[in-house]
């Protein structure tokens, strides 16, 4: 039951998640970490904003935004994953 909880947790956060990452990304690749923290919050507030509006959208809403949201949940593990290792050789190779 725990587990459930936590799985509607993250679906319906899954958006705001989403809209930190890309704007996170968008800071540290085409800004070179520029951005104060009240400018990416509010890049993120106006991701979130368009994420919500594609994901009305009829038909392919829904499908883009799980998509981007799996991207995002994928990027989050991709950056945490290299830190762990087994054995003496790393998962990923850098």
């Amino acid at each position: 039951i725990i587990l459930l909880i936590a799985y509607t947790i993250l679906v319906i956060l899954a958006t705001g998640i989403t809209a930190i990452v890309i704007s996170n990304w968008l800071n540290r690749v085409y800004y070179q970490s520029a951005w104060t923290v009240p400018r990416v919050t509010l890049v993120a507030f106006g991701i979130f904003i368009v994420l919500k509006l594609i994901s009305l959208t009829p038909g392919i809403g829904p499908a883009i935004m799980i998509l981007s949201a799996f991207m995002a949940f994928g990027a989050i593990i991709l950056s945490v994953l290299p830190r762990f290792s087994i054995g003496t050789k790393p998962i990923l190779k850098s």
